[in-house]
């Protein structure tokens, strides 16, 4: 089993940081340099420490914890601290259960981390597993998103194909992504995703319309859901970009892990 999160905002800004004098809810790209600090490794860290101090790995060991885009940085201080705060703890009411062993040594056998590419990871120690874009998957399909059994399984239970999909909803939030989809979910052959939108086939008059609603980039960052409302307005014909006759859309869901998802609408 796997739990896959990266670093978001969870109420620290709002909590910690009006103690400082900070916004509650300032803009994502207008925060103030102590806001990133508030939501970067802090809250990854406390998060983790409240998994292993609370024994979620003693009563879950099948259970593998992946931090991807939160880098490394808060690594060492969290090993430390967990097992001070266990030392400091250990005659006090366990809630989870007593963690066996040094906390620090469980969380390594359970945490994967991602480092930024500024980042020194030769400072880091060896036994340190490192998770990639595209972790889970096999080698030969390291450039992908990760979906490409998602949309085999997906298309085979609809009775529908690639060629059936009027619109393509991508999750976008990194350059390649949408590329990378357009290839998993076979609308292009693998590598041939850069020339099929060199060539204009995701524009609203391409054959297979990508993002007609804005997306992420252009309507608002909401994590893909909107993605979702724009597949139901092009089948309900409510669409402010309005496609002809749109039967079929397809959502397709950020880079993950290994099958991915994917929602595939048809209008009735």
């Amino acid at each position: 089993m796997k739990l896959v999160f990266h670093s978001t905002d969870p109420r620290y800004l709002a909590t910690l940081g009006v103690e400082f004098g900070e916004s509650a809810t300032p803009p994502l790209q207008g925060q103030t340099p102590f806001q990133w600090y508030l939501v970067a490794g802090k809250l990854v860290a406390d998060t983790l420490a409240s998994y292993v101090l609370n024994n979620l790995f003693g009563r879950f060991p099948g259970l593998t914890v992946v931090a991807l885009e939160c880098g490394i940085n808060w690594v060492v201080p969290l090993l430390h601290d967990v097992d001070h705060a266990a030392h400091m703890g250990r005659k006090g009411h366990w809630p989870g259960g007593e963690v066996l062993g040094r906390p620090s040594e469980v969380l390594l056998e359970h945490l994967y981390i991602s480092p930024f590419f500024e980042e020194d990871v030769g400072a880091a120690t060896g036994e340190y597993k490192w998770a990639t874009a595209s972790f889970n998957t096999v080698d030969e399909d390291f450039v992908s998103t990760g979906h490409r059994r998602a949309a085999r399984d997906l298309y085979d239970r609809a009775g529908l194909g690639p060629e059936d999909v009027d619109v393509a909803l991508i999750y976008e939030g990194f350059t390649s992504s949408v590329i990378m989809s357009l290839e998993d979910w076979g609308f292009c052959k693998i590598g041939e995703g850069g020339p099929l939108v060199a060539e204009g086939a995701h524009l609203r008059e391409g054959r297979i319309p990508v993002n007609t609603h804005g997306g992420n980039l252009a309507e608002v960052y909401l994590q893909g859901i909107t993605h979702v409302l724009e597949g139901v307005r092009q089948l309900r014909g409510t669409a402010v970009n309005q496609l002809p006759d749109a039967e079929v859309a397809l959502y397709a869901s950020g880079v993950g892990a290994s099958p991915g998802g994917g929602i595939l609408l048809r209008r009735w």
